[in-house]
């Protein structure tokens, strides 16, 4: 009986691992991605990114950028997000573009003097600003 409790012990223990292996395996966002200032301009602009996961915006920490800078930033995405969210790119603390994008393929946000595009990795590669 013991020797039965204690096989089953281990078939849970290893059933976790299995289950948090794969976990780290399925693709998702990972966060991070560049953001290009391409706004031609006198100054630095402050430069942020909002990702609405669920109801609530997941938020980047905003970044001074002179015209012509690439920083690398990145959003704490929880375990269970998708790839494909609503965002928006804010400058100077106001909303200066807004989109769906996915989050699993994003390399950049470019930000133009025409709003906010974000760049995807054309090979399909998951995360590949990460």
């Amino acid at each position: 009986m013991k020797r039965i409790t204690r096989v089953l012990g281990v078939g849970a223990v290893l059933s976790l691992l299995a289950g948090a292996a794969l976990a780290q395996t399925t693709p998702g966002p990972c966060g991070q991605f560049k953001i290009t200032n391409e706004i031609s301009a006198p100054g630095k602009k402050t430069i942020s990114v909002d990702v609405l996961f669920g109801n609530q915006w997941l938020k980047t920490r905003p970044i001074a950028m002179k015209f012509g800078e690439q920083l690398q930033t990145a959003v704490q995405f929880p375990d269970t997000a998708g790839c494909t969210m609503a965002y928006n790119v804010l400058v100077d603390q106001q909303v200066y573009g807004t989109g769906i994008t996915n989050f699993c393929s994003l390399i950049r946000f470019r930000v133009l003097p025409t709003g906010a595009e974000p760049m995807l990795d054309t090979t399909g590669a998951s995360c590949p600003g990460g």
